[in-house]
């Protein structure tokens, strides 16, 4: 199975993930770091058009790590009112330690009012696709859709 399918071909960062998990949860090695990054808010400046990304859990050890600028679309408000909002890609303009402030890749968007990381079916670094968002241990952020406010 290559499209669509929950077949893991890495199987050994699984493995990975889960050692790290077992160590934190059941044998109480509470100084590792076992989740990626995960968004606890997500807001918009006052003009609408830069979305800001906070991280919470994943965060603690090292930080937040970019491998890349590639993963992040926008919502944009459109001025048609047969759809709500139009999906465009985003660049990451900013980063910090916990945080990363991004940006529709068009003049097009004129109010940003959702934000989607990682939506893709099958990322990979040979086609540029791989996830931007690590933190500093190695481990990928958590995809998802977020409402900005």
């Amino acid at each position: 199975c290559f499209w669509g399918c929950i077949h893991i071909f890495n199987k050994q960062a699984v493995g990975h993930r889960l050692a790290v998990a077992a160590r934190n949860l059941v044998y109480k090695e509470t100084s590792l770091v076992y989740s990626g990054p995960r968004v606890v808010s997500a807001t918009v400046d006052a003009s609408g058009s830069t979305a800001h990304l906070v991280y919470g859990i994943g965060t603690e050890g090292l930080g937040l790590a970019l491998r890349s600028s590639h993963g992040f679309e926008v919502c944009c408000r459109t001025a048609s009112k047969a759809s709500p909002c139009q999906w465009l890609p985003a660049n990451i303009t900013s980063h910090a330690r916990n945080s990363i402030d991004i940006a529709a890749a068009t003049s097009q968007c004129s109010q940003i009012t959702q934000v989607r990381y990682a939506h893709l079916d099958m990322p990979s670094i040979f086609y540029g696709t791989a996830p931007a968002v690590f933190n500093g241990e190695g481990l990928p952020a958590t995809p998802g859709i977020y409402n900005v406010t």
